[in-house]
C-alpha cells in the first residue's frame, strides 16, 4: 500500500476484545503476540476457543521462516 516496508515490533502484552457480529451473536477475540517470552500463553484459551489463527508477518519471513514453521507443529490438539 505505501510501496515501503514500514517498521514493526513485536507487543509484549496480550489484547483482548469483544466483538458484536450482525447475526447479534458476540466473539471474544484474544491476540498474543509471538514475542517469545509470553507466545505460549495461547494455551491458556485453547480449551475455550472455537478457532485459532496463526498471522505471520510477512516481512520477517525470510529471517524466521523455518523457526515459525515449526512453532505451528508443537500446537497441542
Amino acid at each position: 500500500m505505501y510501496k515501503q516496508t514500514l517498521p514493526t515490533h513485536t507487543s509484549l502484552q496480550t489484547n483482548s476484545s469483544v466483538v458484536s457480529l450482525p447475526s447479534l451473536k458476540t466473539l471474544q477475540i484474544v491476540d498474543i503476540p509471538g514475542h517469545p517470552r509470553i507466545r505460549d500463553q495461547f494455551q491458556e484459551h485453547l480449551q475455550d476457543a472455537k478457532a485459532l489463527v496463526f498471522v505471520v508477518d510477512a516481512s520477517t519471513v525470510s529471517r524466521n521462516g523455518a523457526v515459525v514453521a515449526e512453532y505451528g507443529l508443537v500446537i497441542p490438539s
